[in-house]
């Protein structure tokens, strides 16, 4: 119980969370349109009662599904924000603890399915709020001199394409781009992992990139370790993810590993 909150309230709480991360679970598996008040309820151990009292209906539930998630992922990339500076780097960076989030949270993986789910008619969806915020990412990371010599800069100087994919503008929206297609192609395999198909694909794009320092980054961004510092620092020490940080309940939202080193990408010499 926290401190100085009254018995009542911290067990309303309690029950709310149980509600909520019940009903996720359940839409995360069967959909909005099959999911029922009773079976949040039964889900959570609790009665219908206690699921209208919170929440009043069942699309209430599903408000604040996408609210909290929004929450998280925001935290993710205000850590990307504070850790790593190139536009590729950010782009890359920010997909992988995307994936990280979904494989670990309920809550996001309901919003993804709420999104595509054909029952529900909305202005906006989950994946075109985080194409907005990737886009405003690493639209916002140093780009011209300040980072020409971060890899993954010049994927954008193959004569084929000239404009893919190392426009800032682009890296964004081709980083959920990707999210999404590996959460397509895994959500029924549970023996695939999420992330380890979308380090699949980062790779083929990275590869087009001549020096290889961008597969490089991509490789170590993938890496359990998370080791994305300069690889010549002998002294850098893996950074962590901020989907740890943001699977513990109760977590600040926006909240960083004070000691966390910077994912900054490392320097091209070539």
């Amino acid at each position: 119980m926290e401190r100085g909150t009254p018995p009542a309230q911290a067990r309303s709480r309690r029950t709310h969370e149980r509600l909520l991360r019940a009903g996720a679970i359940h839409i995360a598996r069967v959909g909005y349109e099959h999911t029922s008040v009773a079976n949040v309820a039964r889900e959570a151990g609790l009665t219908q009662g206690a699921m209208y009292n919170h929440f009043g209906s069942k699309w209430l539930l599903a408000e604040e599904i996408l609210e909290r998630q929004l929450e998280q992922v925001e935290a993710v990339v205000a850590h990307v924000r504070d850790t790593v500076q190139s536009p590729f780097g950010r782009a890359v960076c920010l997909s992988a603890d995307l994936a990280e989030l979904i494989e670990r949270d309920e809550l996001v993986r309901a919003s993804i399915q709420l999104t595509l789910d054909p029952s529900l008619v909305e202005e906006d969806c989950v994946w075109q709020t985080w194409e907005r915020i990737a886009d405003d990412l690493v639209g916002s990371a140093p780009s011209g001199e300040a980072a020409a010599n971060l890899p993954g800069e010049r994927l954008g100087d193959t004569p084929d394409d000239p404009g893919f994919p190392g426009a800032p503008g682009a890296l964004g929206s081709l980083a959920i781009g990707l999210v999404l297609s590996a959460w397509l192609l895994t959500r029924d395999d549970p023996a695939r992992p999420l992330r380890e198909c979308l380090l699949g694909l980062w790779r083929t794009l990275a590869a087009l990139e001549p020096s290889g320092d961008a597969l490089a980054f991509v490789e170590a961004t993938f890496n359990p370790d998370r080791a994305t510092a300069d690889p010549t620092d002998a002294t850098a020490d893996p950074a962590g993810s901020i989907a740890d940080a943001a699977a513990v309940e109760g977590a600040a939202p926006g909240a960083a590993d004070p000691d966390a080193p910077d994912r900054t990408a490392p320097d091209d010499t070539h």
